[in-house]
């Protein structure tokens, strides 16, 4: 006869045995489970650790799907790429500001059509840098393969190239079209009366080469910081991947 376990209490009962010695139930009452050769294992996992019951509760694992998500590449994808919508609208919404603060200031009618020139400098400037960050927001995932075991140090190289260039922009395309405008439009009394320096203003009609050549710089060495953190990423997943086949 096979070994059987108490329905009521889980002891084990011999084969020759008709009451449960642990309880005194009548093993041949209905619900008595047969066993094959010994009692199962009913501990639980974690059985041998005080917490172990603690640990599955929903105190314990609240916040487990957000502790995943930290491994996963999409995490940091989707809030990046909403990272570079907003400043795609800042770069629209600053001309705006601007230009209701020349108004209310009555700021065009001071420094005329120089105040003007300087406004739409500012616009263009504000329509190239909104189009930069709107564009870069689509090219987020060229910059990794997927199943790739390091992706936040491409991510992050792509967020260093695309601000490295929109400030080399931003500062080529205000500092030349102010230092020209202030320049021809704008005397230095003023130009001052603006309430704030104009970029590059101190440089004159040089402004109009510093500011290109610099903005140039600035993008150039974005773009080779990004592509450093980009080689020794690919480098780590490489080395990962071959590891792994071995």
């Amino acid at each position: 006869m096979q070994q059987r376990i108490c329905p009521n209490c889980n002891t084990l009962v011999p084969a020759e045995a008709t009451f449960c010695p642990g309880c005194g139930l009548a093993v041949a009452s209905p619900g008595t489970v047969a066993l094959p050769t010994s009692a199962p294992d009913t501990s639980t996992p974690g059985s041998n650790n005080p917490l172990g019951a603690l640990e599955q509760t929903k105190f314990f694992r609240f916040a487990e799907v957000f502790i995943n998500a930290l491994e996963n590449s999409t995490f940091f994808k989707k809030p990046l790429r909403w990272l570079y919508i907003l400043f795609a609208v800042l770069n629209i919404l600053v001309p705006v500001y601007v230009l209701f603060k020349f108004i209310s200031n009555d700021m065009l009618n001071i420094l005329g059509i120089g105040g003007m020139m300087i406004w739409l400098v500012l616009a263009f400037a504000g329509w190239m840098g909104f189009q930069l960050w709107w564009n870069r927001k689509d090219k987020i995932d060229a910059y990794y393969k997927k199943g790739d075991q390091f992706f936040a140090i491409p991510l992050f190289s792509h967020y260093i190239q695309t601000t490295g260039e929109w400030l080399g922009t931003t500062i080529a395309i205000l500092g030349t079209g102010s230092s020209f405008v202030a320049w021809i439009f704008l005397s230095g009394e003023r130009s001052s009366s603006i309430g704030f320096p104009l970029p590059f203003q101190q440089f004159g009609i040089a402004g109009v080469i510093i500011s290109p050549v610099l903005g140039f710089i600035i993008i150039l060495a974005a773009k080779v910081v990004a592509e450093l953190y980009r080689a020794f990423s690919a480098i780590a997943n490489n080395t990962a991947q071959m590891a792994s086949r071995q």
